[in-house]
């Protein structure tokens, strides 16, 4: 057949050696570094070289368990409302931007507590901008306008806190501090 190109197989002294097969050895994992943050919390890190993710885990004790009849269903809330967004972007918007810089993060709750997982390409975790150009892009930065000035999403774009703030309107908060509820 003319046109059609045509599979060569390699005689036997032109093929690669095959690698010898070798007895698979015990894997252990490496001993962590214990650390501590300020604000008091513990963590262990364990060094992996090689490897070109860097993974974190946050895990809380707070089995759905112990919740108390009356908030059932906060915690569940609070895990989702982790990654579903910001008040910029949508949890797809969201979702997407962290995906295109090789972010996935991962958030639930369950029998053994809530926990928060981040994975992050190692690349990405050195800044490679100088000191210099960051003051100088702090000087020259301008909030952008924003394009709707009137409505419910103007409402949303300029009194809606953030996640961590309670996803409230700003205007609605008290002046007298709220107190942590009671979780046990």
């Amino acid at each position: 057949m003319t046109g059609v190109p045509q599979r060569t197989r390699m005689s036997a002294p032109d093929a690669l050696p095959r690698p010898d097969v070798l007895v698979p050895q015990p894997y252990e994992l490496p001993v962590p570094t214990r650390f501590r943050l300020a604000n008091g919390a513990s963590g262990l890190a364990y060094d992996l070289p090689g490897q070109y993710v860097l993974s974190v885990r946050l895990s809380v004790p707070m089995p759905l368990r112990v919740e108390p009849r009356d908030l059932e269903g906060v915690a569940t809330i609070m895990a989702r409302t982790l990654d579903e967004g910001t008040a910029r972007h949508t949890s797809v918007e969201f979702a997407r931007l962290l995906e295109r810089r090789g972010v996935a993060i991962g958030c639930g709750v369950g029998d053994s507590g809530l926990s928060v997982e981040l994975d992050v390409a190692k690349r990405l975790l050195q800044l490679q901008v100088s000191d210099d150009e960051l003051a100088r892009r702090r000087a020259l930065w301008r909030a952008p306008v924003q394009p709707i000035q009137r409505g419910f999403t103007r409402l949303y774009q300029d009194h809606v806190t953030q996640a961590n703030d309670g996803c409230d309107f700003d205007f609605l908060e008290g002046t007298a501090a709220t107190p942590e509820p009671d979780i046990f």
